[in-house]
C-alpha cells in the first residue's frame, strides 16, 4: 500500500487529538492519569496554534467525534449498519483555527478492527487522498 511518503509527502506530524500519553483512549479517565486529557486537548491545541497545519487527516469515528466536540465540528465519515460507506469523491471540510484554514480530510478508522470494515477499497482511497493532501501542500 503506498503511503503519503511514497505519494511526495514528506514532512507529517502525526499525533491524536488527546497528546498525552496513555495504553488507550479509554485510560485517560483513570485516577492514575489525572487531568491527562485535559492537559493532552491542550497541547494538540498548541500545536495547532503554533503550527497552522495547511491539512488534518482525521481517521476513526471516535477521534471524528472528539474532534467535532473538543475542536471543531466536522462531519463523520458516512456509515451505513457500522460500515464506511465507499465513496469516489474525499470526504473533507475546511476548518477555520484563529487566523489559519486547514483542509481537513475524515477517513475510515485505519486501526483494527475498523479498518478491516473498508479494506476492499482503502487502497484506492488512501492513494487518492494522498495525492490531495500533496496538492494541498503546494
Amino acid at each position: 500500500m503506498k503511503t503519503l511518503t511514497d505519494i511526495g509527502v514528506l514532512e507529517i506530524l502525526e499525533t491524536n487529538v488527546y497528546c498525552y500519553s496513555s495504553p488507550n483512549f479509554s485510560h485517560l479517565t483513570e485516577p492514575k492519569h489525572p487531568g491527562g486529557k485535559e492537559r493532552g486537548l491542550a497541547i494538540f491545541q498548541t500545536l495547532i496554534r503554533c503550527i497552522h497545519p495547511k491539512v488534518l487527516i482525521i481517521h476513526g469515528a471516535r477521534v471524528s467525534k472528539e474532534f467535532s466536540n473538543k475542536i471543531e465540528a466536522v462531519p463523520s465519515f458516512p456509515m451505513v449498519n457500522s460500515k464506511p460507506v465507499q465513496t469516489k469523491e474525499l470526504f473533507k471540510t475546511k476548518v477555520q483555527f484563529n487566523t489559519h484554514t486547514s483542509t481537513v480530510f475524515v477517513i475510515p478508522s485505519l486501526g483494527a478492527p475498523g479498518s478491516g470494515k473498508w479494506s476492499l477499497w482503502a487502497e484506492d482511497y488512501l492513494v487518492k487522498l494522498a495525492q490531495s493532501v500533496r496538492r494541498h501542500l503546494r
